[in-house]
């Protein structure tokens, strides 16, 4: 009788701990507080507004003579003629106060002594090239408007001429817009407009892929490619197979949830602007629809043919790799919807001294202006700011989950930003890092601060302190993009991103890209929690730097649909008074943020691009403050902190209280932070900065290479900065304008 009743009250201990641990499984899986819907929040996708297609009209545009080329005269405004050759459908724009011609192809006489021939001398006589496959077959091929079995129509309506191809034989059409503006040409491939009634599949489009293209014997010159600040690949080069010969990029990286598609080691371009400069003629182009899903390709002479030229291609269906067991290898297999978003290009034709990259830049940030994605102006201050970053710590793995390693703690904090303002640096914004429970190694999206640094209270405190000691700014760092995979596998269906195949997406590390939807919504969440700690401003490590598509048949949402959430959440944030800041802006967030951090101030270090320049600082300085890599973690210290100089940078580091090395083995690497070894450092850097603040809210006018190694930047006062990399010095001088 005891006997059993021992063997009772084990049986119900056991019983009662199984319990307990159904419970706290139940608990972690009952939804918290509801998310609001997208509207509840103001936030939304892309618009489903389409370019509008002109009907169909056989025949010719009957304007005006033919040229000795045989091109019509058929558009023009006050600037510009449109003139189309109606045998092959080529274009050029001709300016009318000078004469100058940006044509869509080489004449007929600078193709005489071209090597090759064949398909590739038929591409460069078309306005177009088209990628197609056979349905359920991987071989690409191409056509374009030299095919014997090719016919065209034209229509000219609303100042915009339209032409439409149709392959009868292939069974595939594209229509082509072009239109003036007061700066250049628009030419567009309305979704709408291109169709696919037999077995072939459309691939990609590359669009006036010889618009501009220079000659052989042309040394004036160069490719502008959006890589890092901006890259140059100079005509008068030559160059070996070993080193490469194009340059040949997707805009905001590599389709994260294609299994088929890789990182590459390369700057992600963040801005979807290329440009030629050729003698004294240049454009910018600016892709303003149909950039998430295209690439840049830029060909030097002899790449494809003897002339240089820059094109985007338009991506309509992407390769991925279909996994037929967990053993086998994967088979590359063709997506089969086709991308319907439409493709717009705007050219910003570019004469004299606007023609190289400096014009471009100017030419980007009036587009930005005009579009509304830059703010007002900066207001004039009197100190450069410091932009500060502050580590609390990262989780490490252990034999029984993880714990919980901190470096700056909330009072730990406090010391930092106390004793870099006792040594005399006042204008400062701080952000803090590292605050959630268990680190990096998150499993979900709650707002849950790390006890370890002080907890609630200890964030609420340090809050108020740094209101009280004249900081301005404080914000948190978000990252609601990568979760760790070891969470329920239910819920991780629910929320992760879906792969091109229709599974989940799992990175190299196991983890899983949070759908954007539910992750702008916890944003929200989040802010209110912040702001109610006292925190005014939120720092985004991945949102606005990645884009990505769901394939979640439930909803599928397109890279387009992302970049509108994260956009539309930090436009939101900024009427709610947050100070948002983005690692590594993509140019689609432009409009919704204040700080743009790490901006990469070199280009690629390979062998096609030949120079970095500061394309990106041109369009953006005097509306935005932005900085390069943390000063603490530069390899060439003092080469980077000259680059941040010429290229209108403001100081940045990332500090600890404690020395970095407590986190080995965590998610997060950092090789000197400590703060008691950088603040001499961080002093000197301010009071060399501190040159620059009479210029933070100007524009910049100009930028050159003086001799190797000595470059100068122009503000639109007239104050010239002077960097020289030999001596490793910089020299300020006052412009005399207001």
């Amino acid at each position: 009788m005891v006997k059993r009743l021992r063997m009772t009250k084990r049986r119900w201990l056991l019983l009662a701990v199984v319990l307990a641990v159904l419970a706290a499984a139940m608990l972690m899986l009952l939804p918290g507080k509801p998310s609001p819907t997208l509207d509840e929040i103001g936030l939304s996708k892309q618009s489903d507004a389409r370019l509008a297609l002109l009907p169909a009209a056989g025949g010719l545009p009957g304007r005006g003579q033919q040229d000795g080329e045989g091109f019509l005269p058929v558009l023009e405004n006050a600037r510009f003629r449109l003139w189309l050759q109606p045998e092959l459908s080529q274009i050029a724009v001709e300016e009318m106060a000078t004469g100058k011609r940006w044509r869509s192809n080489p004449p007929e006489s600078a193709l005489e002594g071209e090597s090759v021939k064949g398909l590739l001398l038929a591409n460069l006589k078309s306005p177009f090239l088209l990628e197609y496959t056979k349905d359920g077959k991987t071989q690409r091929e191409v056509t374009n408007a030299a095919d014997k079995n090719l016919k065209m129509a034209y229509t000219v309506e609303n100042d915009i001429l339209q032409v439409n191809y149709s392959v009868a034989n292939l069974g595939l059409g594209v229509a082509l817009q072009y239109k003036l503006t007061d700066h250049g040409l628009v030419a567009a491939v309305p979704a709408e407009g291109i169709t696919e009634t037999s077995d072939r599949r459309i691939l990609s489009l590359s669009l006036l892929p010889f618009f501009g293209a220079a000659s052989q014997s042309s040394k004036d010159g160069y490719l502008f490619v959006p890589d890092g600040p901006g890259g140059l690949i100079y005509f008068d080069r030559v160059r070996t197979i070993a080193e490469g010969k194009r340059y040949s990029q997707p805009i905001y990286g590599f389709e994260t949830a294609n299994r088929m598609g890789s990182e590459s080691m390369r700057e992600m371009i963040s801005y979807p602007v290329f440009g030629l400069k050729d003698g004294d003629q240049a454009f910018a182009a600016i892709i303003s629809s149909g950039e998430m899903t295209a690439n840049i390709e830029g060909m030097p002479s002899g790449e494809v043919s003897t002339f240089h030229s820059i094109y985007p291609e338009f991506i309509y269906r992407q390769e991925y790799g279909q996994r037929m067991s967990r053993l086998s290898a994967p088979v590359v297999m063709i997506q089969k919807d086709r991308v319907m978003q439409d493709r717009v290009v705007e050219y910003r034709l570019l004469s004299d001294s606007e023609a190289g990259y400096v014009g471009m830049a100017h030419a980007y940030r009036g587009y930005l202006q005009e579009t509304g994605q830059l703010g007002e102006p900066l207001q004039p201050a009197h100190e450069v700011p410091l932009e500060l970053a502050l580590l609390g710590g990262d989780s490490r793995p252990t034999s029984f989950g993880t714990s919980f390693v901190p470096v700056t703690t909330f009072g730990q904090a406090e010391e930092i930003v106390a004793r870099l303002q006792e040594i005399g640096i006042g204008n400062m914004r701080v952000t803090y890092a590292g605050w959630l429970e268990d680190g990096t190694r998150k499993t979900n999206s709650d707002f849950t601060i790390e006890p370890k640094l002080g907890g609630k209270s200890g964030l609420q405190g340090l809050a108020a302190k740094l209101r009280q000691s004249g900081v301005e700014t404080f914000r948190l760092e978000a990252d609601l993009v990568w979760m760790d995979s070891s969470r329920s596998g239910a819920l991780t269906r629910e929320e992760g991103i879906r792969s091109i195949d229709g599974t989940v997406y799992y990175n190299a590390w196991d983890w899983f890209v949070l759908n954007p939807s539910y992750g702008v919504r916890q944003a929200m969440q989040w802010w209110e929690e912040m702001s109610g700690l006292g925190v005014n401003g939120i720092h985004f490590e991945e949102m606005g730097r990645r884009v990505f598509r769901d394939y979640n048949n439930s909803e599928i949402i397109e890279r387009e649909d992302t970049a509108a959430l994260y956009t539309s959440l930090f436009n939101k944030l900024r009427e709610q008074s947050a100070n948002v800041s983005v690692r590594r802006a993509n140019a689609y967030t432009l409009s919704g943020i204040d700080h743009f951090g790490n901006m990469p101030l070199s280009s690629s270090y390979d062998f096609i691009l030949d120079e970095s320049v500061p394309f990106y600082p041109i369009a953006l300085h005097g509306y935005m403050t932005y900085s390069g890599p943390p000063g603490n973690m530069r390899d060439m210290y003092k080469e980077e902190q000259l680059k941040a100089i010429e290229y209108g940078a403001v100081p940045f580091f990332l500090l600890t209280y404690d020395p970095p090395r407590s986190l080995t083995n965590t998610g997060t690497w950092v090789f000197s932070s400590e703060y008691r070894l950088w603040e001499e450092r961080i002093k000197q850097e301010l009071e060399m900065f501190r040159q620059l603040a009479p210029v933070q809210h100007l524009t910049i006018a100009d930028h050159k290479r003086l001799r190797d190694g000595v470059y100068v930047t122009v503000y639109e006062d007239g104050t010239e900065v002077e960097v020289n990399y030999g001596s490793g010095t910089f020299e300020v001088r006052r412009g005399s304008g207001p």
